[in-house]
């Protein structure tokens, strides 16, 4: 049996302009400046009851942009916590790209097997998220990167995705310490870092 149901809107609920647990959030995300992005309601019901009161749920696959000027007001950081099938993961990336070029911090913490509402009920939140938070950017970067192996035209492509990525954040010297880092990273491929760019 599905957990969700997909309704349309009504003239009382507008997907694109709902955060589920926004009203319950607002003020913690505010004080913490941060808000966990999952996918559904019964994530964020778990979350909630695990005392992780920072946690929000869209109302549909992608973002939209009054979601994310909702979000903006109270935080500009992020912590993307999406199921870990395929869809999920496919989710996560897209998402996370729409708030990177709306000019937000972004996280990521990737579950093995499941979704946050099953997962948590036996783990830790808070404990889990210290131990496995990534910045996004890297995250990204490293999973294209592992897919290439020895193949330069995967590299290419890889590069390119990362490269993308990269243009999204307007502050220069914010850019330049990933550069480093990715460069770091990836340094056994004898990339340089103006192919980064």
């Amino acid at each position: 049996v599905a957990k969700y149901m997909n309704l349309s809107d009504t003239p009382a609920f507008l997907k694109d302009e709902s955060l589920y647990g926004i009203h319950l959030a607002a003020s913690d995300i505010a004080k913490s400046d941060q808000f966990i992005l999952v996918e559904g309601q019964t994530d964020v019901i778990r979350l909630h009851s695990r005392n992780v009161t920072n946690a929000i749920a869209a109302s549909g696959t992608s973002l939209t942009n009054t979601q994310i000027l909702i979000l903006s007001k109270l935080s500009t950081n992020a912590l993307l916590i999406y199921d870990s099938d395929a869809s999920g993961q496919d989710a996560l990336v897209k998402n996370a790209k729409l708030l990177l070029q709306n000019g937000f911090s972004v996280y990521v913490a990737i579950l093995k097997d499941g979704d946050p509402d099953s997962f948590f009920i036996e783990n830790d939140p808070d404990e889990w998220i210290d131990k496995n938070m990534e910045d996004f950017i890297i995250y990204y970067s490293k999973k294209e990167f592992d897919k290439t192996g020895s193949n330069p035209s995967l590299r290419k492509t890889a590069l390119d995705r990362v490269g993308k990525i990269l243009s999204y954040i307007d502050d220069e010297d914010t850019k330049q310490i990933y550069i480093n880092e990715l460069f770091s990273l990836f340094n056994k491929y004898k990339i340089s870092k103006k192919q980064i760019l």
